[in-house]
């Protein structure tokens, strides 16, 4: 067993950074693809009425890519509030003092380690409904901003 003693005080800051090496990848992915779809008529248009580089980006490319990071940022805090294997598997549970303690680790917890299902039951409930709630947030902003 190796021991990490600086993992013993920067629980959170360990799980933030082992969570952005994993998925940041994952993320660039839909960003690289958006980013070679935004029509370059609509660039070349910019151009020739004098926009610069940055006005490019700003009112162009930005607005052609916003419905996939709309989507990024969802997916992105769907993982963040399940996280639970990284901390589970990184600190043997929780960790010290329960500093790396997330939503659904603390679901399992009280399920699997106390017994207290009902109570499991309703964490679970309620991390679907601000899930759904979040996920019928994201659709109506980005509906809002596509052109129809």
């Amino acid at each position: 067993n190796i021991d990490f003693p600086w993992l013993q005080q920067q629980v959170m800051w360990a799980l933030i950074v082992a969570s952005l090496w994993m998925f940041v990848g994952f993320n660039m992915t839909y960003f690289s693809a958006a980013l070679q779809n935004v029509r370059q008529e609509l660039l070349e248009a910019a151009t020739l009425d004098g926009a610069s580089a940055w006005q490019r980006f700003r009112h162009v490319v930005v607005p052609e890519i916003l419905p996939v990071g709309g989507f990024v940022v969802l997916l992105s805090l769907i993982g963040s509030f399940q996280l639970f294997e990284l901390p589970y598997l990184m600190l043997t549970g929780a960790g010290p003092d329960n500093r790396g303690l997330t939503i659904v680790l603390y679901l399992y917890q009280t399920g699997f380690d106390s017994g207290d299902l009902g109570y499991a039951s309703a964490i679970g409930w309620v991390l679907a409904s601000i899930l759904a709630g979040a996920t019928i947030l994201q659709r109506r902003l980005v509906s809002r901003g596509e052109v129809q």
